[in-house]
């Protein structure tokens, strides 16, 4: 009996010194025979989760936070946030292999596992404050005392769907980064600022109508809407901005100096139905054809025609009816097509200096949209 004892109290630690050997990487690093067994009853009493700090049993895992958001500090021009951090065991001497467990309230329901060093985490536009706790692991043990850092970002809700597109000395262009066509965002009133100074975002007509107190609204932009600033002033002497559309390209006709930012070839005109003409003369048919180029007739290239009162009159109903912005207008403003996709707004000064700056975009509340690295 003593020696079926003897052996099965030889067969125990051999098991011992196995397991410790797996632990600690190599036997010469086992502190002793008393701590190995005390840390293989406790592995064994452990959940299969993880196991508070051991310091029991001889080892103690700390974690600490090395980069990242301070405690307590706003960030106010970045939704993606870095963390690093590391962990140490005592006593130094002990061979192991360290993981961590991470996690940010807010964003994650459960730790999350990393043999990283550094986690990085995009959080969601608003005015939100976060906690970011972090732990190192080694084996079944997780330091029981995690590292972590309370933060506040406070960022638009519009951030990152309306972006700083290009900037120049002749304009800064904004774009609309929406994803459905039923969202619009309201602009007016946001501001553009560099160290030079500052443009308010005006209000805008949908649908421009030339005149000394046009009605205007805020501006909403809507999906792929360009939103141009030019440093100019406005050609219509207003201080709004204004919506391009299909007719544009006739308020060329009114204006002896046409701004080269505003489109000129925009123009729509209906096809003349042959049937319609038909009763008129061959030389009246083709001067009237002509007028499906969307251009008034050049009534010296058809004298003949012109002689016959009724082509005059049809002609001349034609362009009043079509061949103007207002009667554009009229025809067409009910097309799905007829509103561009780019706003036109006049600053009247610049504000993009001659250096290497970030241009900042902010809502009515004064939170940041989007920040551009402009550079010469």
């Amino acid at each position: 009996m003593q020696q079926i004892l003897t052996i099965l109290l030889a067969l125990g630690l051999i098991a011992v010194v196995f397991y410790s050997y797996s632990t600690f990487g190599q036997i010469g690093n086992i502190p002793n025979v008393q701590q190995a067994l005390s840390l293989a009853s406790d592995n064994y009493l452990a959940s299969a989760e993880t196991t508070a700090n051991p310091i029991a049993s001889g080892f103690k895992i700390d974690t600490f936070i090395t980069s990242g958001p301070k405690n307590n500090e706003i960030i106010t021009d970045k939704d993606q946030i870095t963390f690093g951090f590391k962990g140490t065991v005592l006593p130094q001497s002990t061979q192991y292999r360290m993981n961590f467990e991470t996690k940010l309230s807010g964003v994650d329901t459960k730790w999350q596992q990393t043999s990283y060093t550094t986690r990085t985490i995009k959080v969601s536009p608003g005015v939100n404050t976060y906690t970011f706790w972090v732990r190192a692991k080694f084996g079944n043990y997780v330091d029981a005392t995690p590292a972590k850092v309370t933060f506040r970002v406070t960022l638009s809700p519009y951030y990152g769907k309306v972006k700083v597109n290009s900037a120049s000395h002749v304009s800064i262009v904004l774009s609309s980064k929406i994803n459905t066509t039923s969202e619009k965002i309201d602009i007016t009133g946001w501001k553009i600022k560099t160290s030079h100074g500052e443009i308010v975002i005006p209000q805008g007509m949908e649908i421009f109508t030339p005149g000394s107190s046009p009605a205007s609204s805020d501006i909403l932009a809507k999906r792929s809407d360009l939103i141009t600033i030019f440093r100019a002033s406005n050609p219509f002497n207003m201080r709004i901005g204004f919506r391009g559309n299909k007719c544009f390209g006739y308020l060329k006709d009114s204006y002896t100096s046409w701004p080269s930012s505003l489109p000129a070839d925009s123009k729509t005109c209906p096809k003349i139905n042959r049937d319609e003409i038909g009763y008129l003369s061959k030389d009246c048919q083709t001067a009237i054809f002509t007028l499906e180029s969307c251009k008034p007739l050049d009534y010296s290239k058809y004298t003949r025609a012109m002689a016959d009162s009724n082509c005059q009159s049809y002609v001349e109903n034609y362009v009043a009816k079509y061949l103007s912005y207002n009667s554009c207008i009229q025809s067409y403003f009910r097309d799905a097509t007829f509103l561009k996709s780019s706003w036109y707004i006049y600053a009247g000064y610049d504000i993009v200096c001659n250096c290497n700056e970030y241009i900042y975009l902010y809502d009515r509340s004064g939170l940041l949209v989007d920040k551009y690295s402009y550079k010469m």
